[in-house]
């Protein structure tokens, strides 16, 4: 079942939601209701891909949202991660 990222995925939100990284531990993440990422929203899906890979796994992003797409490609984390729309 996937987990809903909702919000910003930005610099002032991020550092909350990674206090509790260990409770957002489905491999499969659902973006949808994301409003706004930036790289501190990347790093933090590269950090929920290295949770997954580490229990051989690799992370499912649902509904990911064009900007969000757009960061993606560009740091390259598409190549370890799997992107629905």
């Amino acid at each position: 079942m996937a987990e809903q990222l909702r919000g910003d995925l930005v610099f002032a939100t991020v550092e909350r939601l990674a206090r509790h990284l260990d409770a957002l531990d489905s491999a499969t993440q659902d973006l949808s209701a994301v409003t706004r990422i930036d790289s501190s929203g990347i790093a933090l899906l590269v950090a929920l891909a290295r949770r997954a890979h580490a229990r051989g796994e690799r992370l499912l992003l649902h509904h990911v949202p064009p900007q969000a797409l757009s960061l993606i490609e560009f740091f390259g984390v598409h190549q370890i991660v799997d992107c629905r729309p």
